[in-house]
């Protein structure tokens, strides 16, 4: 998902965009990381391990430094990295179909 975001962000940067809006599009906003994920950074080296942190955080610096707006529509839970997400961004408002918002990060 990482590579993703940073890849979405370089368009809308190089592209027309005036803003950038980020929504899960499932039953939750982002859900963190699935636990064969956190499985297979156990069994990472070093290196890899180092290589996975950087990469999150030019995700991090990316959302937060973003030039143009960028706006979080929270569509269900926002756990983990998906609050982390949501509070890097400029504004942030619930889906109006969805009860749930960010709690506690």
């Amino acid at each position: 998902m990482i590579q993703e975001l940073l890849a979405a962000f370089d368009e809308a940067e190089n592209g027309p965009a005036r803003v950038v809006i980020i929504t899960g599009s499932e039953e939750s906003f982002c859900a963190g990381m699935v636990l064969d994920g956190c499985r297979t950074i156990a069994s990472q080296s070093l290196d890899e391990n180092m290589s996975d942190s950087r990469a999150m955080a030019r995700m991090v610096y990316r959302i937060y430094e973003f030039p143009i707006p960028v706006i979080a529509i929270v569509n269900g839970a926002a756990i983990a990295g998906g609050c982390g997400i949501a509070t890097l961004a400029d504004s942030r408002s619930r889906h109006r179909r969805r009860s749930s918002v960010i709690r506690r990060c």
